[in-house]
């Protein structure tokens, strides 16, 4: 009976071992993620009123990830000039829970769960690396433009360049096209965003995006 319990341990302890080693896009989408952040650290910084590292984009964006979720409706944040929108037929009375309107901007806070983050206020590549590791099963890889993604919201993204140094889209935001209709929007007239369609897991899906490319 001891023999067969080692052997479970042993197994099981060895089928542990692989996963984690091949575990190559939880791995290398930390990598490429640090390497975007270092890149750009002076865009970067720890806000305390927010408790969230803010990444300041062109264009007068934001793309926020907090340092602890548990009781928190805002996780991660993007934050985008309203304008365009509204300009594309957008009705801020349609807005969902987890849109605010502050008068100039549109808000997006998306609640991705109640885990623990281990967080490092003076590094916000290590309080993200902490974010994918607890939310492996959101982080996953786009062939085509080699980049790792973590899924926010049904239909809504953000990505980050598998290597920054060759990629022209260093950091994607994604939206949902089908939400934005709903509310009014004209997703082929939002200026400076690009209505697109593009193939997730052999099936076609619709994407609102904004590409930056940074350093």
């Amino acid at each position: 009976m001891k023999k067969i319990f080692l052997v479970l341990t042993l197994a099981i302890s060895l089928l542990l071992s692989a996963c984690s080693a091949t575990d190559v896009v939880g791995k290398n989408s930390k990598s490429s993620f640090k390497k975007l952040y270092e890149k750009n650290v002076d865009s970067i910084g720890f806000v305390s009123n927010k408790q969230r590292f803010v990444f300041s984009l062109p264009s007068n964006e934001t793309f926020e990830w907090g340092t602890n979720f548990k009781g928190n409706k805002s996780d991660i944040v993007f934050e985008v000039d309203a304008t365009p929108f509204i300009n594309a037929g957008l009705d801020t009375n349609k807005l969902p829970e987890y849109i605010k309107y502050d008068g100039k901007k549109l808000i997006f806070n998306f609640d991705i769960s109640e885990n623990d983050i281990k967080s490092d206020q003076k590094d916000g590549a290590v309080t993200f690396s902490s974010i994918i590791d607890k939310h492996r099963d959101l982080i996953g890889y786009h062939e085509e433009l080699q980049h790792f993604g973590l899924t926010l919201k049904e239909g809504y993204k953000v990505e980050w360049a598998k290597d920054v140094d060759t990629n022209d889209k260093d950091l994607v935001l994604i939206l949902n096209p089908g939400e934005l209709k709903e509310m009014g929007v004209d997703v082929n007239k939002v200026e400076g965003w690009t209505f697109t369609k593009m193939k997730e897991m052999d099936k076609e899906v619709e994407l609102l995006l904004k590409p930056f490319d940074l350093k």
